[in-house]
């Protein structure tokens, strides 16, 4: 089984990774109210199939709408773009060692290259995406 493999099954087999991340990312930002239950779930669920696509290498359709639709929507609603990085890279560590943690040993060190090139790439995807919105 490959490492991708392995954080898509784990991702599945407990999709409480992803809104624990979210939930820790806001109380560590002091951003607790920046987001609605239903906000915060339409988030989580698009960017857990955003990081599904990227680990089963199926397209980028998620992302891309992310990146079209939820990323200017949250710029538009006051967000800074610094700020929306700085939760997107908290929010990355949180979800790494929660993912890596519960893999087994030997599959951890693969999973952090994999989850360290994603989370890059994401950065990079949704500041972009935040300045030409802004």
């Amino acid at each position: 089984m490959s490492t991708a493999t392995d954080i898509i099954d784990l991702l599945d087999d407990d999709p409480s990774l992803l809104t624990d991340a979210a939930r820790r990312t806001l109380t560590i930002t002091n951003r607790g109210d920046a987001y609605t239950e239903e906000e915060l779930d339409q988030l989580v669920h698009a960017f857990g199939g955003a990081l599904r696509e990227r680990l089963a290498g199926t397209g980028t359709e998620v992302l891309d709408f992310m990146l079209q639709t939820a990323i200017p929507a949250i710029v538009a609603r006051g967000e800074r773009v610094s700020e929306l990085a700085r939760s997107s890279a908290v929010f990355g560590v949180l979800l790494s060692v929660a993912i890596t943690e519960r893999l087994e040993p030997d599959a951890r060190g693969a999973a952090v290259t994999e989850l360290a090139s994603f989370f890059g790439e994401w950065e990079r995807d949704i500041v972009e995406a935040a300045q030409g919105a802004a």
